[in-house]
């Protein structure tokens, strides 16, 4: 008696590490992004190079992140993320647009937001982790471009 005492002890202690539940489990990060702009903007029949003649060159930002994970197994776990870009930058026009004529100078004002809304299992929470899941993202983005005068 003793003896099979001892062999289900030692084995309730050997499988513990995989047999692992989450209770509730809730946290927050913080990241740093940074970003470099590049491309051409059209509008209006002319188009402008974001880098060259608006001087938007990029700028570092913050990523905000929640999560919550639970033991309820048919339930997914959750995790939101958010990033917002905001820049504001002077530069001159080579060529007309959007009713502004070339040679001017300009005002820009971009903002750039995403966020991301993921819902997850956990499959494997042990010395091996995978989760799976769908991630939905919401980006939107402003360009205001003005001319001097």
């Amino acid at each position: 008696m003793r003896r099979l005492f001892m062999i289900l002890a030692g084995s309730a202690v050997l499988a513990a590490p995989l047999a692992q539940a989450d209770v509730l489990g809730f946290g927050a990060q913080v990241g740093y992004w940074d970003s470099e702009l590049s491309g051409d903007v059209a509008a209006n029949g002319g188009s402008v190079d974001v880098k060259d003649e608006l001087d938007l060159d990029g700028e570092s930002s913050s990523q905000f992140s929640l999560y919550l994970e639970h033991p309820i197994p048919l339930l997914p776990n959750v995790r939101v993320a958010y990033i917002n870009i905001d820049q504001t930058a002077r530069g001159q026009l080579s060529g007309n647009f959007d009713g502004i004529s070339a040679g001017s100078d300009v005002r820009s004002d971009l903002e750039l937001e995403q966020l991301d809304v993921t819902l997850y299992y956990e499959v494997l929470d042990n010395w091996v982790n995978l989760d799976l899941g769908l991630t939905v993202r919401d980006f939107s983005g402003d360009l205001l471009v003005q001319g001097n005068g």
